[in-house]
């Protein structure tokens, strides 16, 4: 597991655990663009290509802008993103790489679950945002500008007492559920393509896009039994 930073301000730290394939790619378009890289590490190419497109759309939503970085990424991850311009949230997602998520409340959670939330596909853009959404590969332009109708944010079941009121909840994140076993035993193992996103005492789960009926659409709050 490895940690790097977009630049020397620490706008956007990312800690990564698993090997992006088309790190070097990335790595020649930003440095292109002008980014000047401090190690040979994957991990930085994702710290400084969240930095890229928020210098681009800095009035976008962190999942937003998460969800943007995630699409450009090739090969098997499990990583964190932190940023100084959203200080109380952090990102985390996964594909093909173990991320787990233990949840501590002071009361009962209302449910044991946590709704995963998706873009409503079947619904028409307008003109300027369908032109947005075409991933521009190729001449001098990398990426797409991100898409803000495709994830929205809203409070989970999970975290309201039972009186309907939400309540606070602390979050710990690991590729191991026993590291994590000593703050909480309740957890959540996220899926690939789920982005996790942690903000105001809260955690919403989005995915990319409409799976094919194979992926449930709930993440089930897990109690284990890990002696330590």
């Amino acid at each position: 597991m490895r940690l790097d930073r977009s630049d020397t301000n620490w706008e956007f730290a990312v800690v990564h655990n698993g090997i992006i394939t088309n790190y070097k790619e990335l790595k020649a378009l930003l440095e292109s663009r002008g980014f000047k890289f401090e190690t040979d590490t994957d991990t930085e190419a994702i710290a400084k290509l969240a930095k890229y497109i928020y210098d681009q759309h800095p009035d976008i939503d962190f999942p937003v802008l998460a969800k943007a970085v995630i699409k450009e990424l090739q090969g098997a991850f499990g990583l964190l993103l932190k940023s100084i311009h959203y200080p109380h949230e952090v990102i985390a997602a996964r594909k093909g790489s173990p991320l787990v998520v233990g949840v501590k409340t002071a009361k009962k959670m209302k449910v044991d679950f946590v709704d995963v939330e998706y873009n409503d596909e079947g619904a028409a853009l307008p003109a300027e945002h369908a032109s947005q959404n075409v991933a521009l590969k190729k001449s001098n332009n990398l990426l797409a500008p991100p898409d803000k109708n495709l994830l929205h944010r809203s409070q989970s079941r999970a975290f309201l007492s039972d009186d309907g009121t939400p309540q606070p909840a602390e979050f710990f994140l690991s590729s191991d559920p026993s590291a994590i076993v000593e703050h909480t035993k309740k957890v959540l193992y996220l899926e690939d393509d789920d982005i996790a996103h942690i903000h105001e005492g809260s955690l919403n789960i989005h995915r990319l896009k409409k799976d094919d009926g194979t992926t449930s659409n709930v993440r089930t709050i897990q109690t284990i039994e890990i002696e330590l």
